[in-house]
């Protein structure tokens, strides 16, 4: 769902049937009912200007206005928490679906997001990682206690293409691999690796799970086997990046390795078939600042870097050598912190730190055009992340929840026709838009 956009999380405040119109500031009127959530997340009032507003217990933000043909009487909230009832002059009482939740309880900013590869768990990565059951996207749950970090700080997280295993990134130069085998009662395997220098910026696994590669502020991209997590082997190190690496990606066919770079750059290494240490293939240039984030279209065609100058290059790699694939995407006031490609291929996301998520049309590289902005976070734009099957996309930063938006027309649609309430009587469609043929929009 998308707690910020119109479109998917709190539609913008319906057309008020009679009485008063409602003010930016509250109710226009007398407030005769008040409830909260049995959860204290929601705070709901019923007033004399046909209203129920429903309010964001935590940050008091409006989260959803109900109209009603007449003054409101009566509130409660179900035991479930889920629901709301409201009871109205007109004599009915009507139950509302209350809104989806953003993804709340961990500490410090959301540096970074990743999904499991069956789309059902969502990593969060904070000064912990939480773990979340997205089952239901519409009603993420969190799983089991945060991935704690000694460091105080998780900057990356990656999970293996099994979903077994997930890399944690910290503080000192150390990372964490996890064992998910029962999320709800993870464990580290054992100490954590020694990634590199610094802050570990980002880790990524190859397509089969058993290349891990590390880059950090140690001016280096470290690799190991993680073939058997429990017992993880130094593979490589590559010391071609000359500043701190800020991103690593492999692309899906497991022809490349590409890393962003603080010097304005992106190296990528070719993968030997038969395994073995990476080859050095080129170095892309043409950024004007520090290359924050890179990654691979699905096919593995397009390689993406976005950088500290506010815009996203894009090179074609699908042949033996690289080369630019089409104009750079603008747009974002800030810097490009994350990318991730949908999973058709079609759609370039990109996190900035403006607070927004652009969301690009990729399908030619050469004539790409921006699609929407997604907003709502609250702060700057840090991760974000589709899902495996790119009907939802989430997000996170410096604001205090990572967000879902939901890509799914036709469920937005049910689910908005859920919240709905009850559906409009002829009586009341004739009495509303008299001489128009009775057509609710959701029954």
């Amino acid at each position: 769902p998308a707690p910020g956009s119109a479109s998917a999380s709190a539609p913008a405040p319906p057309a008020v049937i009679g009485g008063a119109p409602a003010t930016p500031d509250g109710p226009a009127s007398y407030v005769n009912a008040v409830a909260c959530s049995p959860d204290g997340q929601w705070l709901a009032t019923g007033s004399a200007d046909n209203q129920v507003r429903l309010y964001d217990a935590r940050t008091r933000v409006l989260a959803g206005v109900f109209p009603h043909p007449g003054p409101v009487t009566s509130l409660s909230f179900h035991p479930g928490g889920r629901q709301l009832v409201s009871a109205a002059a007109d004599g009915t009482v009507r139950l509302w679906q209350l809104p989806p939740r953003p993804l709340r309880g961990f500490q410090g900013t959301v540096n970074a997001i990743g999904y499991a590869p069956d789309g059902k768990l969502l990593a969060v990565a904070g000064r912990d990682v939480q773990l979340w059951d997205l089952s239901d996207p519409w009603s993420p749950r969190p799983v089991g206690q945060p991935l704690t970090n000694p460091t105080g700080y998780s900057a990356t997280v990656s999970f293996t293409p099994d979903g077994r295993t997930l890399a944690v990134g910290g503080r000192e130069g150390k990372l964490w691999l996890w064992d998910l085998s029962r999320p709800d009662r993870a464990v580290p395997y054992g100490e954590p690796l020694p990634g590199g220098t610094g802050t570990i910026q980002s880790a990524a696994f190859d397509r089969t799970g058993r290349i891990l590669a590390v880059g950090s502020e140690g001016r280096t991209v470290r690799l190991w086997n993680t073939a058997d997590p429990a017992h993880p082997q130094f593979s490589a190190e590559l010391s071609e990046p000359t500043n701190y690496v800020y991103s690593v990606a492999f692309s899906p066919d497991g022809r490349w390795l590409a890393a962003g770079t603080v010097d304005k750059q992106v190296l990528l290494w070719r993968l030997p078939r038969g395994g073995g240490r990476p080859v050095p293939e080129s170095t892309l240039r043409g950024p004007g600042s520090y290359v924050m984030s890179v990654a691979f279209s699905p096919d593995s065609k397009i390689l993406a870097a976005g950088t500290a100058d506010r815009d996203v290059w894009l090179w074609d790699v699908s042949g033996d050598h690289p080369r630019t694939a089409g104009p750079t995407l603008t747009g974002p006031s800030s810097y490009v912190y994350a990318l991730s490609f949908a999973p058709e291929g079609g759609t370039l996301a990109a996190a900035s730190t403006d607070g927004t998520v652009w969301l690009w049309d990729t399908g030619d590289p050469r004539r790409t055009r921006p699609r929407t902005v997604l907003s709502g976070l609250g702060g700057k734009a840090y991760a974000v992340a589709y899902s495996p099957d790119g009907r939802s996309l989430a997000a996170g930063g410096a604001g205090p929840a990572a967000l879902l938006w939901s890509r799914d027309e036709e469920e937005i649609a049910r689910r908005l026709c859920e919240r709905a309430g009850t559906v409009i009587t002829a009586q009341e469609w004739a009495q509303l838009v008299p001489g128009l043929p009775y057509a609710p929009p959701c029954r």
